[in-house]
């Protein structure tokens, strides 16, 4: 009776202990859930009942992301048919790889940029033409955007915006153009008057990565519809990364501006970009850079333009600073005398 007894003990507590563990790896697992969301494609046949539900779906996914969350799109084809906008995202927006998730403009409609920020330079103000943009503030504190494994095919142009204004053409330039992914900080630059300044002062610890994305654009009357594949205006301390990215068909191809700190570094690495109107990549006010192992073919003006410092500008280089460029291939389709690689004011 008495070994009946200590067994019956011990088996009770192995049913407690297994209980006190079962609820644990729940809490767990309801712990790594909410580290990652996941979004499936919608089953719509209509395309724009379908464009909808995908960018509610992304859009609800990306709006409620905590920081350092992951929202995770399935294996698929999701359509947009208008501009992504999170303000203050912090973490990682990722496909099911290339070649497997796809994020595509709706077909037959106009992409809708109304949402989309400003960006403003000093020489110009457009209206916003992002497919997907991270916009922050200078009330920030900063954080990290990282887009990964997924391809983004533009194929339909944008509501109109305009460019290049002037005292002379008040109303610019008429553009439906879109960036397949920009990262934006609000305070970039100061007056519109020269001397052109910059809004320094108030940097944010801000990092981007892009890595393993696929960006394809297409071709209309007014030329590229996709004006620049991947881009980042940082006005940051941190860094930013595109490795592994292929862009086809676009006006610029990777374009970092103004990641400035002491210790920041604009990488770009075993990136191939095809077919370009402007520059492969276009980069201004960046402490130092680390491009190597890129293909760059079929460039229309400049392959690599790198700008650590603009004539006029009044920002100051950090003293310990230096860059690399190794091993890339650069192929210019261009008639005009061009250079392939022009950088000003580099270390």
């Amino acid at each position: 009776e008495l070994r009946k007894l200590i067994i019956a003990l011990l088996l009770t507590g192995l049913c407690f202990a297994c209980s006190e563990n079962d609820e644990f790896f729940e809490e767990t697992a309801d712990a790594l859930k909410g580290a990652k969301v996941m979004v499936h494609p919608s089953s719509e046949t209509d395309v724009l009942l379908k464009s909808e539900e995908d960018w509610n779906n992304i859009n609800e996914a990306l709006q409620n992301a905590g920081p350092g969350e992951t929202v995770q799109l399935a294996e698929g084809l999701f359509y947009l048919h208008k501009s992504l906008v999170v303000w203050d995202f912090d973490g990682t927006l990722k496909g099911a790889g290339k070649g497997k998730t796809t994020i595509q403009t709706a077909p037959g409609n106009l992409f809708d940029v109304g949402e989309c920020p400003p960006l403003n330079w000093p020489w110009q103000t457009n209206d916003g033409h992002f497919v997907i943009c991270f916009p922050y503030t200078s009330a920030s504190e900063g954080g990290t955007v990282m887009v990964s494994d997924l391809n983004i095919h533009v194929s339909e142009a944008a509501t109109t915006w305009f460019v290049n204004r002037t005292p002379g053409n008040p109303d610019g330039f008429p553009r439906n153009r879109l960036q397949a992914i920009n990262v934006l900080y609000e305070n970039l630059m100061g007056p519109s008057t020269w001397p052109w300044d910059f809004a320094l002062s108030d940097k944010i610890d801000l990092n981007v990565n892009y890595k393993n994305i696929s960006v394809v654009g297409e071709m209309d009357g007014n030329g590229y519809i996709l004006n620049i594949g991947l881009s980042a205006f940082g006005a940051s301390t941190g860094n930013f990364e595109a490795k592994n990215v292929d862009l086809t068909n676009v006006g610029d191809g990777i374009d970092p501006h103004v990641f400035c700190g002491e210790s920041s570094v604009v990488t770009i690495k075993n990136c191939k970009v095809d077919n370009v109107g402007s520059a492969g990549t276009y980069s201004f006010l960046c402490s130092s850079y680390d491009i190597r192992g890129n293909e760059f073919n079929n460039i229309g003006i400049v392959g690599l333009q790198l700008a650590s410092n603009n004539p006029g500008l009044t920002w100051d280089m950090p003293a310990n600073v230096s860059s690399a460029i190794k091993d890339n291939s650069i192929q210019m389709n261009s008639n005009i005398s061009a250079p392939a690689i022009f950088g000003i004011r580099m270390k």
